[in-house]
C-alpha cells in the first residue's frame, strides 16, 4: 500500500511538472495575442499613415487642376482605382454636396448624401480630417476625408474623400496571427522539452527519494500519527492498519477521546501536554483492544517545528510491544516465584543456620564443660606434682616419680589444649594476633623447650643461624607453638643419636622460609597426602612414641592464617623436611623490639618482698584452695584469706579488704560474674584488682571474662611459675599505688 507520505512526494513531483507547463503556456498565451495585438495595430498605423498620405496626394493634386481641368481629374481618380486593389472607391466633392469626380463614372455629378454632406462641410470648416469605418457589400471600408484648394487664391473650395477596404489588412492579421501561433506552437513544444527535461532532473530525485522513503517507512514496524493538540487525527502513517484502533480513514479528522478506550485516550492527552511544555514526550504506555486482542503501545511524541497557522502539531510514534509486556509479566511472575523460594530458602538456611548455631553452641558448650571437667583434676595432679618437686626431702625416685606423673599430666594437658584449638580453627573462632616476630629468638626460645628431650635421645639440633635481626609477620605464641610441634616431631620421630638442622631462605624476597629437616625413617608417597589429617598417626599408635595426631593439622592451619604456609618433604630412610612460610615485616626494627621485649618481661618479674599483702581467694574445690595455700605458703609476705561460697566471700571482702581477690568462675548459688556485679557495686570494694582462676579455658570464656572486668585470666591447670608472676604483677601495682 502507497502510503500518504509516499503520495505526497509524487504530487511535489507533478506540481512541479505543472507549474512548469503552465507557466510555459500562459507565456505563450500572452505572447500570441500581444503578438495579434501589435500586428493589427501596426496595420492600421500603415493604413492610417497610407490613407491620409494618398489623400493628401489627390488634394495637393486636384487643388492645381481648375474647374475647367474636371475631365483630367475623373481620369486621374478612375486611374488610381483601377490600380490600386485596396482603394474601394474615390471622389471629390464641394461643400454642398456635388460630386465633381468619382472612381465610378456613374456617380460623377451625383449629390452625396445629407450625412456625407455633413462631414464634408465639417472638414472643410475645420480644415481637418474625418475618419469613419463602415461595411458596405460585406466588406469592410475605412473612409478618410480630407480638404482641398483650388483656384488663383488657393483656398478650400471641396473636399476629398478615399475609401480603403480592410478586407486585406484583415487577412494580413490573420496570417500574422497563423504565423505567430506556429511561432508559439514552436516555443510550446521547446517548452515542453524543457519541463519535461526539468521534471526528469528534479523529478528522478524525488521518485528515489519517496522509493526510499516508503521503503523506509515500510520497514518501520511502528505507526506514525499527526495530531492537533487537541488529539485530532491528521495524518496516519503504517503497513499494518490491523495495529489500527480503526481504519485510517475512519480515524482521520476525528478525536483520540471518540476513538480510544477513555483510559488509553486520557493518556495520549496527557503525553501531548507534556510534549506541549517540554518540546518531546517518550515511555507513556497504553492498551487498546484489537480485533486480534488486546495489544500494548509505547508512545514517543515530538512537537512539529515550521508550521505557519502557528497551531501546535505533534508527530506521535507508536510502537507496538506486546511481546515485550509479555516477557516482563513473565519476569514478573519468574521474580515473584523465585523471591518465594528465596524466601522459603531462607526460611530453610535460617533454620540450618539456628540448628548450626545451636549445635555450634552445644559443641561450643560441650567443649568448655569438657575442658573444665578436665582441668579441674588436672589441676590438682599438676599443681601438687609441682609443689612435690619444690620438696627437698624427696628421695631420686619419689622426685623420678613425680616428674613421670608431671609428664602425664603435661601430656595429657596438651591433648586437650590441642583438642580445643583445633575445634576452634575449624569453627573460626580462633583470634589471632599479627605482629612483628623476631625469628631468631623465637627459634632460640623454642629450641631451649625441646632441648631436654633432645638430649634424651642423643639427637643434636643444628641452627643454621643467618636470619639474626629477621621479622615475620605472625603471632608470637602460635608460631612458637607450630615451631614446637615440629622440634617435637622431629625428635620423636628420629633414630637415636640423629640430628636435626634448622635452615633459613628468602622466596621472593618477601617471604622467609623456615625448614627443620630430620634424619628419622621418612615418610612414604602414598602417606604424605593423609599427612595432615587429624588423628592420622599411621603405625605410630602401635609404638611408644607419644602424640595425639592433631599437631601437625593445628600447625598447618594455624599457619595458613597467618598468611604463610606449610610443606613437608620425605625420603624413606633419609629423613623428612617440613618447612614453613611466611612473610617477612620489614617496618620494626628487631633491635627496638628485643628491648622492649627485655623491658617488659623485666617489669613482669619485678616482686614486691618487703610488704605485707591481703589476698583472699573464692573457690569451692577444697583441691584447688589446698593447692594454692601451699603455692602462697612459699610467700612469707602473703595473707591468704579463703572462702569456699561466695556469700561468704563477699563477707570476708567487706570485713578484710583485701588487696587482691583470686576468684572461680563456677561457685554453687551464685557464679563469679555475679559477684564480680557486688564487687563492682561496692564503692569499698569496686578498686580491689580481680583475677579470675578457673577451669573454663575457651577463647570466648576469656574473652567474656576480661569484658566484664576482671583485671587478668589465669586458667587451671596451673602453672606455679606463670601463677606467682601474675599475682606479684598485681601486687606490686597495687602497692606502687
Amino acid at each position: 500500500m502507497h502510503l500518504q507520505t509516499t503520495k505526497s512526494f509524487r504530487n511535489v513531483e507533478r506540481r512541479i511538472t505543472l507549474a512548469f507547463g503552465a507557466l510555459i503556456l500562459l507565456l505563450m498565451i500572452i505572447v500570441l495575442f500581444a503578438g495579434g495585438f501589435y500586428l493589427q495595430g501596426v496595420m492600421e498605423r500603415e493604413e492610417n499613415k497610407l490613407s491620409t498620405l494618398l489623400t493628401q496626394v489627390l488634394a495637393n493634386s486636384v487643388s492645381r487642376i481648375s474647374f475647367s481641368g474636371k475631365y483630367h481629374a475623373r481620369l486621374l481618380l478612375e486611374e488610381l482605382k483601377a490600380t490600386q486593389p485596396k482603394l474601394d472607391y474615390l471622389l471629390l466633392a464641394e461643400s454642398n454636396g456635388q460630386v465633381l469626380a468619382h472612381s465610378d463614372p456613374l456617380l460623377n455629378d451625383t449629390t452625396l448624401s445629407s450625412s456625407a454632406i455633413a462631414v464634408i462641410q465639417t472638414v472643410i470648416k475645420n480644415n481637418g480630417k474625418h475618419v469613419r469605418y463602415f461595411s458596405h457589400n460585406n466588406e469592410s471600408i475605412r473612409e478618410v476625408t480630407l480638404p482641398y484648394r483650388g483656384g488663383f487664391n488657393n483656398t478650400i473650395v471641396g473636399a476629398i474623400q478615399v475609401g480603403l477596404s480592410t478586407q486585406s489588412r484583415h487577412q494580413a492579421v490573420a496570417n500574422g496571427i497563423i504565423y505567430i501561433a506556429f511561432v508559439v506552437a514552436g516555443l510550446l513544444l521547446i517548452g515542453v522539452l524543457i519541463t519535461y527535461r526539468i521534471s526528469t532532473y528534479f523529478g528522478n530525485p524525488i521518485k528515489q527519494l519517496a522509493s526510499d522513503m516508503e521503503t523506509t517507512l515500510h520497514a518501520i514496524p511502528d505507526i506514525l500519527f499527526e495530531l492537533d493538540e487537541n488529539g485530532r487525527y491528521i495524518q496516519v502513517l503504517t503497513h499494518n492498519e490491523k495495529l489500527l484502533a480503526q481504519s485510517k480513514n475512519k480515524l482521520l479528522n476525528r478525536y483520540v477521546e471518540e476513538i480510544l478506550p477513555n483510559k488509553a485516550a486520557q493518556t495520549v492527552l496527557s503525553a501531548l501536554k507534556e510534549a506541549k511544555f517540554k518540546g518531546d514526550s517518550h515511555g507513556h504506555q497504553i492498551c487498546l483492544p484489537l480485533s486480534q486482542g488486546n495489544a500494548w503501545f509505547e508512545l514517543s511524541i515530538a512537537k512539529k517545528a515550521g508550521l505557519k497557522d502557528g497551531k501546535n502539531h505533534f508527530i506521535v510514534l507508536s510502537r507496538e510491544i506486546s511481546q515485550r509486556k509479555l516477557v516482563e509479566q513473565e519476569i514478573i511472575t519468574l521474580n515473584s516465584q523465585l523471591e518465594e523460594r528465596v524466601e522459603q530458602r531462607s526460611a530453610e538456611l535460617k533454620i540450618a543456620l539456628e540448628e548450626a548455631t545451636h549445635a555450634n553452641t552445644a559443641k561450643s558448650e560441650f567443649l568448655s564443660s569438657m575442658s573444665h571437667e578436665l582441668r579441674t583434676p588436672m589441676n590438682a595432679i599438676l599443681g601438687f606434682a609441682q609443689l612435690l618437686q619444690l620438696d627437698k626431702t624427696l628421695n631420686k625416685a619419689q622426685k623420678t616419680n613425680t616428674q613421670e606423673i608431671l609428664n602425664a599430666g603435661t601430656h595429657l594437658l596438651t591433648l586437650i589444649n590441642e583438642v580445643l584449638d583445633l575445634s576452634k580453627v575449624e569453627s573460626g573462632h580462633i583470634d589471632l594476633s599479627i605482629e612483628a616476630v623476631n625469628v631468631f629468638s623465637a627459634i632460640e626460645e623454642c629450641i631451649g623447650l625441646v632441648s631436654p628431650l633432645a638430649q634424651k635421645r642423643g639427637i643434636s639440633i643444628i641452627n643454621h643461624n643467618n636470619v639474626d635481626g629477621v621479622m615475620v609477620k605472625a603471632d608470637s605464641t602460635r608460631f612458637k607453638q607450630s615451631l614446637l610441634n615440629l622440634l617435637s616431631n622431629a625428635i620423636k620421630y628420629n633414630r637415636e643419636d640423629g640430628e636435626i638442622q634448622i635452615t633459613f631462605k628468602t622466596v621472593d624476597k618477601n617471604q622467609l622460609c623456615i625448614s627443620i629437616i630430620d634424619s628419622g625413617l621418612g615418610i612414604p608417597p602414598e602417606q604424605l597426602t593423609e599427612l595432615f589429617k587429624p588423628f592420622n598417626r599411621f603405625n605410630a599408635d602401635k609404638t611408644n612414641i607419644e602424640g595425639t595426631g592433631i599437631g601437625l593439622t593445628l600447625s598447618k592451619r594455624l599457619i595458613e592464617l597467618m598468611g604463610g604456609s606449610l610443606e613437608v618433604e620425605s625420603n624413606v630412610g633419609t629423613g623428612s623436611i617440613f618447612s614453613i612460610t611466611l612473610p617477612i615485616e620489614k617496618n620494626i626494627s628487631p633491635e627496638i623490639e628485643a628491648e622492649k621485649q627485655q623491658n617488659n618481661s623485666e617489669q613482669l618479674l619485678q616482686k614486691s618482698n618487703n610488704t605485707q599483702h591481703k589476698i583472699l581467694y573464692i573457690e569451692d574445690n577444697p583441691a584447688n584452695l589446698n593447692l594454692v595455700e601451699q603455692i602462697l605458703a612459699h610467700r612469707e609476705h602473703i595473707q591468704l584469706i579463703t572462702s569456699e561460697t561466695p556469700e561468704s566471700g563477699i563477707e570476708l571482702a567487706k570485713t578484710h579488704k583485701p588487696e587482691l581477690i583470686l576468684l572461680d568462675i563456677n561457685l554453687p548459688g551464685m557464679d563469679g560474674y555475679q559477684v564480680l556485679k557486688i564487687f563492682k557495686a561496692d564503692k569499698n570494694l569496686q578498686n580491689i584488682p580481680v583475677i579470675a582462676v578457673t577451669a573454663k579455658a575457651m577463647l570466648s570464656d576469656i574473652e567474656r571474662g576480661k569484658a566484664e572486668g576482671f583485671i587478668d585470666y589465669v586458667t587451671k591447670p596451673l602453672d606455679i611459675k606463670e601463677f606467682l608472676i601474675t599475682i606479684d604483677k598485681y601486687l606490686s601495682s597495687n602497692g606502687d599505688s
